[in-house]
């Protein structure tokens, strides 16, 4: 085989890991998060890769499959994306594309996005796994959880749902006792879900406390940045870091939240699943 089809017929992921763990588990961790990656690999019959990791960063170039075979691209990418969360407590966030990727990608949600090159080689491909997608602005992510849901037992993914359920709930416990020390703010006097965010009504508005390209948006989130700073003068200082990987939970929070949304309006789960699934912020914040 050529190596221009060979390139053309190669799928390549990009992934980026950011923990809180201390340097020496995370490199444990880090190490044993690829072995596992390459186990997955040939239980999904993905016999012919090649794995490249540096600090935070793992390349995996998957050869010889074709856009045909993007469903056990997503699948395999779904048990990379929930590994990393219920073993590794990572955020795991990237991008597969249909050709080589750039490693100065940027990312900004805790998912794997589905690459331009994918989308232009097969316009209809974002019709057919639409349910397998989720778009947010002008890209699609992949829904690891429906996914999962979809090739696994109900037992399964209700197990899934809990440690998902829990990472979330930890790492926002874990970030708010550090945000408030550090702004010197009591966690009753933020109502986080009148400030920082607001419940969206639809997924693509899921993350409305962030500065997003709307000038309406942006206009009423800034002037209560100033207000909220006035008032809080440490903020500026200590809060914004903290603000920044607090936004990355309570994406993940708002996620969870639409795929229990979707369970009960679907009839999939009776109220006691319903309740041990879902996420209540009041006993985080």
């Amino acid at each position: 085989m050529s190596e221009d089809k060979k390139l053309k017929e190669k799928f390549c992921v990009l992934l980026n890991i950011s923990s809180n763990l201390e340097e020496e588990k995370l490199l444990h961790r880090y190490k044993m998060f690829i072995r596992d990656i390459k186990t997955i690999l040939k239980d999904n019959n993905f016999n012919e890769y090649e794995i490249n990791s540096e600090v935070n960063n793992i390349s995996i170039n998957i050869l010889d499959k074709t856009l045909k075979e993007m469903a056990d691209i997503l699948k395999f990418l779904t048990y990379i994306q929930i590994l990393a969360i219920e073993k590794y407590k990572f955020l795991l966030k990237g991008v597969v594309e249909y050709s080589t990727i750039s490693n100065e990608k940027d990312f900004e949600y805790p998912m794997i996005m589905l690459g331009e090159s994918i989308k232009e080689a097969n316009k209809a491909i974002v019709e057919d796994f639409s349910q397998s997608l989720i778009k947010i602005f002008d890209e699609y992510y992949i829904d690891y959880l429906s996914v999962y849901y979809e090739n696994n037992n109900e037992d399964d993914f209700f197990n899934i749902m809990l440690k998902h359920k829990k990472f979330i709930k930890e790492r926002l416990k874990e970030n708010s006792k550090e945000f408030y020390k550090a702004t010197s703010i009591s966690g009753k006097r933020i109502l986080e879900e009148q400030f920082f965010y607001e419940e969206p009504k639809i997924l693509e508005k899921i993350s409305q406390y962030k500065v997003l390209y709307n000038k309406e948006r942006d206009d009423k989130y800034i002037n209560a940045v100033l207000e909220f700073e006035k008032e809080f003068p440490n903020f500026k200082e200590n809060g914004e870091k903290l603000l920044k990987i607090r936004e990355k939970y309570l994406y993940l929070l708002n996620y969870h939240k639409k795929i229990v949304f979707s369970l009960i309006k679907f009839g999939v789960y009776k109220e006691d699943r319903r309740s041990k699934c879902s996420i209540n912020l009041e006993e985080i914040i």
